[in-house]
């Protein structure tokens, strides 16, 4: 989501260093480094080049959207709330209306 974020409309022009992703994303370097390599496996991100900076280079990417086209979507979101996820009731409300919450297992 950052990177899709940081994206033109045709799917050009990330050049986000690994570090400023994991800033952002709260992500370790290895998770952030094994996501973009599998991204660049599937096919879903594209190398297009390097930009210079500071510390050497940063590579720029594209986001194929014919490949993201292919994913599986997750959910449907809800016509009138425009949520994927379903309601989930807190705990203790649900206790208070005398139903006892499901078993997490």
């Amino acid at each position: 989501m950052f990177l899709a974020d940081k994206v033109s409309d045709d799917g050009s022009g990330i050049w986000c260093s690994t570090g400023r992703i994991q800033r952002h994303t709260e992500l370790g370097e290895t998770t952030v480094k094994r996501t973009i390599n599998e991204f660049l496996n599937e096919g879903i991100l594209i190398e297009t080049g390097r930009r210079a900076c500071k510390n050497g280079f940063t590579v720029v990417y594209r986001i194929s959207l014919a490949a993201v086209r292919t994913l599986e979507g997750i959910a449907e979101p809800d016509d009138e709330t425009g949520s994927a996820a379903d309601p989930v009731p807190r705990p203790h409300t649900v206790e208070r209306r005398g139903i006892r919450p499901p078993l997490l297992v």
